[in-house]
Protein backbone atom coordinates (compact mmCIF):
# COMPACT_ATOMS: atom_id res chain seq x y z
CA UNK A 1 0.00 0.00 0.00
CA UNK A 2 1.35 3.48 -0.70
CA UNK A 3 -0.29 5.48 1.93
CA UNK A 4 0.70 9.12 3.27
CA UNK A 5 0.75 9.91 6.84
CA UNK A 6 0.97 13.93 7.80
CA UNK A 7 2.59 14.65 11.22
CA UNK A 8 2.24 17.79 13.37
CA UNK A 9 4.41 20.54 13.42
CA UNK A 10 6.62 20.93 16.09
CA UNK A 11 6.45 25.23 16.07
CA UNK A 12 4.16 27.15 17.80
CA UNK A 13 2.98 28.62 14.44
CA UNK A 14 1.58 25.09 13.04
CA UNK A 15 2.69 26.35 9.64
CA UNK A 16 5.04 23.49 8.50
CA UNK A 17 4.13 19.49 8.26
CA UNK A 18 5.99 16.28 7.58
CA UNK A 19 4.62 13.56 5.16
CA UNK A 20 5.36 9.95 5.44
CA UNK A 21 5.07 7.75 2.58
CA UNK A 22 5.05 4.02 3.07
CA UNK A 23 2.42 3.51 5.41
CA UNK A 24 2.42 2.66 9.42
CA UNK A 25 6.08 1.08 9.84
CA UNK A 26 7.21 4.39 8.30
CA UNK A 27 5.89 6.26 10.06
CA UNK A 28 6.94 4.26 13.54
CA UNK A 29 10.11 4.82 12.07
CA UNK A 30 10.18 8.49 11.99
CA UNK A 31 8.31 9.06 15.15
CA UNK A 32 10.84 7.16 17.12
CA UNK A 33 13.62 7.23 15.14
CA UNK A 34 15.67 8.99 18.21
CA UNK A 35 14.90 6.67 21.04
CA UNK A 36 14.25 3.14 19.17
CA UNK A 37 17.41 1.71 17.60
CA UNK A 38 16.40 -0.83 14.32
CA UNK A 39 17.62 -3.88 15.82
CA UNK A 40 14.87 -3.62 18.98
CA UNK A 41 12.00 -3.88 16.09
CA UNK A 42 10.67 -6.78 15.32
CA UNK A 43 9.01 -7.28 11.54
CA UNK A 44 7.10 -10.77 10.11
CA UNK A 45 6.81 -11.95 13.92
CA UNK A 46 3.60 -13.36 15.41
CA UNK A 47 2.97 -11.99 19.13
CA UNK A 48 1.69 -14.96 20.90
CA UNK A 49 1.60 -13.84 24.15
CA UNK A 50 2.19 -10.66 26.51
CA UNK A 51 2.59 -11.04 30.18
CA UNK A 52 1.45 -7.34 32.34
CA UNK A 53 3.79 -7.09 35.19
CA UNK A 54 2.32 -3.76 36.49
CA UNK A 55 3.84 -3.53 39.74
CA UNK A 56 7.36 -4.17 38.01
CA UNK A 57 6.08 -2.19 35.33
CA UNK A 58 7.54 -3.95 32.64
CA UNK A 59 5.67 -7.03 30.13
CA UNK A 60 7.06 -10.26 28.81
CA UNK A 61 6.55 -10.52 25.11
CA UNK A 62 6.32 -14.40 23.56
CA UNK A 63 6.66 -14.09 20.55
CA UNK A 64 7.19 -16.66 17.14
CA UNK A 65 10.06 -15.72 14.74
CA UNK A 66 9.27 -16.14 10.70
CA UNK A 67 11.61 -19.03 11.04
CA UNK A 68 9.06 -20.92 13.97
CA UNK A 69 11.42 -19.73 16.63
CA UNK A 70 10.09 -19.09 20.06
CA UNK A 71 11.39 -16.22 21.78
CA UNK A 72 10.75 -14.43 24.82
CA UNK A 73 11.70 -10.20 25.15
CA UNK A 74 11.20 -8.16 28.46
CA UNK A 75 10.10 -4.70 27.41
CA UNK A 76 8.90 -1.52 29.24
CA UNK A 77 7.16 -0.36 25.73
CA UNK A 78 5.41 -2.25 23.18
CA UNK A 79 4.05 -1.16 20.14
CA UNK A 80 2.01 -3.86 18.57
CA UNK A 81 0.20 -3.30 14.87
CA UNK A 82 -1.74 -5.90 14.90
CA UNK A 83 -5.01 -5.92 12.60
CA UNK A 84 -7.99 -5.34 13.77
CA UNK A 85 -9.86 -8.59 12.77
CA UNK A 86 -6.93 -10.69 14.88
CA UNK A 87 -6.72 -8.52 17.87
CA UNK A 88 -10.47 -9.15 18.31
CA UNK A 89 -9.97 -12.95 17.95
CA UNK A 90 -6.94 -13.21 19.76
CA UNK A 91 -7.27 -10.81 23.03
CA UNK A 92 -8.49 -13.31 25.48
CA UNK A 93 -5.50 -15.69 25.07
CA UNK A 94 -2.80 -13.11 24.49
CA UNK A 95 -3.00 -10.96 27.34
CA UNK A 96 -2.29 -11.70 30.85
CA UNK A 97 -3.76 -10.74 33.10
CA UNK A 98 -6.76 -9.79 30.83
CA UNK A 99 -7.17 -6.56 29.48
CA UNK A 100 -9.63 -4.43 31.31
CA UNK A 101 -13.78 -4.86 30.34
CA UNK A 102 -13.28 -1.28 29.16
CA UNK A 103 -10.26 -1.94 26.77
CA UNK A 104 -11.93 -5.02 25.61
CA UNK A 105 -15.09 -3.30 24.84
CA UNK A 106 -13.01 -0.16 22.85
CA UNK A 107 -11.35 -3.23 20.92
CA UNK A 108 -14.98 -4.66 19.88
CA UNK A 109 -16.13 -1.71 18.63
CA UNK A 110 -13.68 -1.31 16.29
CA UNK A 111 -14.28 -1.65 12.61
CA UNK A 112 -12.22 -2.58 9.91
CA UNK A 113 -10.31 0.40 8.60
CA UNK A 114 -6.42 1.32 7.79
CA UNK A 115 -7.93 5.23 9.02
CA UNK A 116 -8.40 3.26 12.60
CA UNK A 117 -4.55 1.43 13.17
Amino acid sequence: WNSLERLPSNNQYNDEATYVYGGFLNFLQRVFVDKVSENQIELNTIVKRVSIHEEEQYVDIEVIKSNQQQVTYQAKHVICTQYVGCLKQSMHQTFIPPLLHAKRMYIQKLVFSTINK
